[in-house]
């Protein structure tokens, strides 16, 4: 279990480095718009099941699922990852975290994250929580993609 922790939080530094300089605009994003991304986190996790099978009973649809599978089984992946990282850069914006390094607030955003999610009981509401809020996020990238793919 240590060695997949470790593990995680090798994958989390790695994103870290790619997209370590959008973390703190996220973090701002999320602080005010929590509410919205919660709500689209939860529709991305409950609804995107639903819109496969759709896709999938019509032969013109099937590539289509195929690629949705792959980009909801990706935003799932890095949902914790994203989640961790914006609680740990959030944790360090209030003073609770004395470091400046992104990597440090990331890795300890993500521990939490983990080691709460070990508790009875509670530890799945907060792995479903991270979750939900992770494809928020990845959402409301997406939807900036597309907007700026539509306005060029």
């Amino acid at each position: 279990k240590l060695v997949w922790i470790l593990g995680q939080v090798l994958v989390l530094l790695v994103l870290v480095r790619l997209f370590g300089k959008h973390i703190a605009k996220v973090t701002k994003h999320a602080e005010d718009n929590i509410w919205p991304i919660l709500g689209w986190g939860f529709l991305k996790l409950f609804f995107t099941p639903f819109l496969i099978l759709a896709l999938l009973v019509t032969i013109i649809g099937t590539p289509l699922a195929l690629l949705v599978i792959g980009v909801y089984i990706a935003a799932i992946c890095l949902s914790t990852y994203i989640s961790g990282a914006v609680l740990g850069h959030y944790a360090a914006m209030k003073g609770w975290i004395k470091n400046d390094s992104l990597y440090l607030q990331a890795g300890l955003g993500f521990l939490t994250i983990v080691f709460v999610g070990l508790i009875p009981f509670i530890g799945w509401i907060v792995r479903l929580l991270a979750v939900i809020v992770g494809l928020g996020l990845v959402f409301e990238w997406e939807k900036s993609l597309l907007k700026n793919k539509v306005t060029k």
